[in-house]
């Protein structure tokens, strides 16, 4: 039951750090919101992961998480280069970084989620919650 919760925990818990030890600003966020976009996609990729461990989706979620982050990543190096281009005057290119770097966030945690929920789970046993009624 708590397996789902500890996993998403622990992945976006791993993201935050990474990007406060600065990893996102080497891999081209920019170093004024690089924190800000893992504050932001952390907590949104924990709560997926969550729902989607607790529903048994497992390798849906890692699909997910690795399609998100490659998409994501695609869109915010293309929003980086036309800001660049355009001497910072191009908004929609820089929300499409931004934005892009979000999704990133969002889909490594649960891409990192999936692999420990998976991991970590013994033969045999369900991480469903008990039913409600």
């Amino acid at each position: 039951m708590y397996r789902p919760i500890i996993s998403a925990l622990v992945g976006g818990l791993f993201v935050i750090a990474m990007s406060w030890f600065g990893l996102a600003a080497l891999a081209g966020a920019h170093p004024g919101w690089d924190m800000q976009v893992a504050l932001i996609g952390a907590p949104l990729g924990a709560l997926l992961a969550m729902l989607l461990g607790w529903m048994e989706r497992v390798r849906a979620a890692f699909i997910a998480g690795v399609v998100t982050s490659a998409l994501a990543y695609a869109l915010a190096l293309r929003g980086k280069a036309a800001f660049a281009a355009s001497y910072a005057e191009d908004q929609l290119a820089g929300m499409l970084w931004y934005n892009g770097w979000i999704g990133l966030c969002v889909g490594v945690t649960l891409a990192l989620s999936a692999v420990l929920n998976r991991a970590s789970i013994p033969a045999g046993r369900r991480s469903a919650p008990p039913p409600l009624a």
